[in-house]
Formats: structure tokens, C-alpha cells, sequence
């Protein structure tokens, strides 16, 4: 299966060109995905055609989220933590949210994935603060 990296919110040019040619170099292929795409499922986003996007896509911008984020598709556990390590040793742009697509958030569209991230990491920040003395 292709290895690909959906990216969300990179709107600085060189934020872009940087994560394009870390992905060339990674042979991995880079999707920036674009606001009319948020209600495509994620997997369709990664791997659909046009036409089976075609049904999802929005005529205008709507919700969305500011955020960046980036979803991993189709990388073994093994190759998602050398990608994370490589990027931070490349120093790129910052992404504040990170997921590997699944079987099951496959389905789910760009809002709802951003949606489950954000829950979680509320949820482990405040286990850390009951945890904190």
C-alpha cells in the first residue's frame, strides 16, 4: 500500500515546500488537504479517487479547525515512529495533531477525526494535572 501523508492548515509556502521535499526524500506521498475536503472520509482522502470524493465535497468552505494536523495512511507501526523521528531531526513545522489512519477512523471525515484528537488529548491533560501533586 502507497505510504501517505494528509497535511491540514500548512498554509505557509515554505512550511509546504519543506514537508514536499521531506516526503520525496521519505518516499512518501505529501496530500495537503483543503477545506472543501472535510466531510470526505479520511480513507477517501488518502486513497479515493476524484469521483468517489466527488459526493463529499463541500461547494464552499465551512467548518474546519485552525489547528495543524497530519494523518499517517498507510505506514507500518515501525516506518510511523522513523517519519516522526526524521521530521524532528529535520527540524520541520511543528504539527500540533497526529494520527495513523485506521480501519476504523477511515470512515470518519477530517472534522470528526481533529474532533476524537482533541478529546484525547484534553483527556490525558487532565490526567496529568490529577496527577500532579
Amino acid at each position: 500500500m502507497e505510504e501517505v501523508i494528509l497535511f491540514y492548515n500548512i498554509s505557509e509556502e515554505e512550511a509546504r515546500e519543506a514537508l514536499e521535499t521531506f516526503c520525496a526524500r521519505q518516499g512518501l506521498r505529501p496530500v495537503f488537504v483543503k477545506n472543501e475536503q472535510y466531510d470526505v472520509p479520511v480513507g477517501f482522502v488518502a486513497y479515493g479517487s476524484d469521483s468517489q470524493q466527488a459526493d463529499y465535497l463541500r461547494e464552499k468552505a465551512g467548518p474546519g479547525f485552525d489547528d495543524t494536523m497530519m494523518v499517517m495512511a498507510g505506514l507500518p507501526r515501525k516506518r510511523v515512529f522513523e517519519v516522526l523521528e526524521a521530521m524532528k531531526a529535520m527540524a520541520l513545522p511543528r504539527i500540533s495533531y497526529k494520527a495513523m489512519l485506521t480501519e476504523f477512523n477511515a470512515v470518519w471525515t477530517s472534522l470528526q477525526l481533529f474532533e476524537q484528537l482533541e478529546e484525547e488529548r484534553r483527556g490525558i491533560e487532565e490526567a496529568k494535572k490529577m496527577q500532579t501533586p
